[in-house]
């Protein structure tokens, strides 16, 4: 497993990935940001080929009366640079999109649809591991400025005691997979807004414009909402909402978006029509926007702060779509997707 470096530009989202920091640009590939403590950080990662549990715990143990909340991955970001000039101009005035295929038909690296997911560990500062038995533990974020962190542990193999106690150097774990990636580029920049604490709400707007976007192509196409995921990025100050297939390699879903009878005024149709919510939620719901795969920012979704903006994109020619009627056993009976 050798140990590679990334860095993702702050500036646009961006993934950087090479094999040593010497080989890394001074400036971010795609929005040619220079680099600086305030916009990035380079970080080592290995991509496991498998996992070695503990020789003491091979029989397993009591689970105990409560789950312990493990800290989740950082969500996928987009590797394949997403360049302004690989954007085209759709059926919907200032909306360009862009695709990135799991395998392209001249089999170009540089034009795959590809995405990376890293876990940066219970405390944020990677993960620690022996050279000499190939035990693991989180490491304390001190860890990552050098700090070496003496811990008596045992082979995992074999379970007797490791000479070794110096664990230095954490790594990530990450992974690189290729898949169908279609990304919507939206040119007018979002509003300056601020939370009750005075925190910017630009995250927030961005996950959550995604992740409308996502719920309308999810209904659709008519598939399960695990099979497809979003991320956003910038492109200088717009907004760029990026969905793709989760299966690895892609399904079909991604490339179908943007043409035909998914039509990118279809989709900003069907994503106004759930930022609406028939509910009208305060912020988000099970109705408009949650789900079990984005639990984990449910807190962030507002979809007052994304409904608005949305609607300046050729409102003159949308209209909403006829509400769902529902039946008994609260089953969706009748949908409509079209336009008045």
């Amino acid at each position: 497993m050798p140990i590679l470096v990334y860095r993702i530009c702050k500036q646009c989202l961006h993934v950087d990935i090479k094999d040593d920091r010497k080989a890394l640009d001074e400036s971010c590939s795609q929005c040619h940001t220079p680099f600086k403590s305030s916009f990035s950080e380079t970080r080592n990662f290995i991509e496991p080929k498998g996992f070695l549990t503990s020789h003491s715990e091979r029989h397993g143990k009591d689970p105990g009366a409560t789950r312990i909340r493990q800290r989740s991955a950082d969500e996928a970001r987009l590797v394949t640079r997403a360049s302004p000039q690989r954007f085209v101009t759709t059926d919907l005035a200032g909306v360009r999109t862009f695709f990135a295929p799991a395998f392209p038909m001249d089999d170009n690296r540089d034009l795959r649809g590809r995405m990376f997911i890293v876990n940066r560990g219970a405390h944020g500062g990677g993960f620690l591991r022996c050279n000499k038995c190939e035990f693991s533990m989180p490491a304390p974020h001190s860890a990552r400025f050098g700090k070496v962190v003496s811990k008596k542990h045992k082979n995992p193999r074999t379970g007797y005691p490791c000479p070794v106690e110096d664990l230095r150097r954490p790594v990530d774990l990450g992974h690189i997979f290729e898949t169908d990636v279609r990304a919507f580029c939206f040119d007018r920049p979002i509003p300056a807004s601020v939370d009750d604490s005075g925190e910017s709400n630009e995250e927030n707007f961005l996950r959550t414009l995604a992740e409308a976007l996502r719920r309308a192509a999810v209904r659709i196409l008519q598939i399960d909402t695990r099979d497809l995921v979003a991320t956003f990025q910038w492109d200088q100050d717009n907004p760029v909402a990026i969905l793709y297939d989760s299966v690895p390699g892609g399904a079909g879903y991604a490339q179908r978006l943007g043409s035909g009878s998914l039509a990118t005024t279809k989709l900003v149709q069907g994503t106004l029509e759930v930022l609406r919510c028939r509910a009208e939620c305060a912020s988000s719901c099970v109705r408009c926007l949650n789900d079990y795969g984005n639990q984990a920012h449910w807190d962030k979704f507002d979809r007052h702060l994304v409904l608005p903006w949305m609607q300046i994109f050729n409102s003159e020619t949308l209209h909403p779509a006829p509400s769902p009627s529902l039946s008994s056993s609260n089953k969706r009976t009748d949908v409509q997707w079209g336009t008045k």
